[in-house]
């Protein structure tokens, strides 16, 4: 617990994968908050470039999902509508 932007990742990660029903989503919530808490420590040199190219993809993911979900709307059978 000493080093706060890992343990805000960790805690993040598992909050997530409660949150969402997703171990998949809460990892991918862990190395976006990981990647952000590093670089709002100043320790952003300590993060491998690969994560960052993670991090960009999971937000990617995150946009495209999120946009998905939030674009759809059922049908309507114009029959019962109001």
């Amino acid at each position: 617990w000493d080093d706060w932007p890992i343990a805000v990742s960790v805690l993040s990660t598992v909050i997530m994968m409660i949150l969402t029903y997703s171990i998949t989503d809460g990892i991918v919530f862990g190395v976006i908050f990981y990647c952000i808490c590093m670089i709002g420590a100043r320790r952003a040199r300590e993060v491998s470039p690969v994560m960052y190219i993670l991090a960009v993809i999971f937000i990617l993911y995150l946009i495209v999902i999120l946009g998905s979900v939030s674009t759809w709307v059922p049908p309507v059978d114009p029959g019962t509508a109001l």
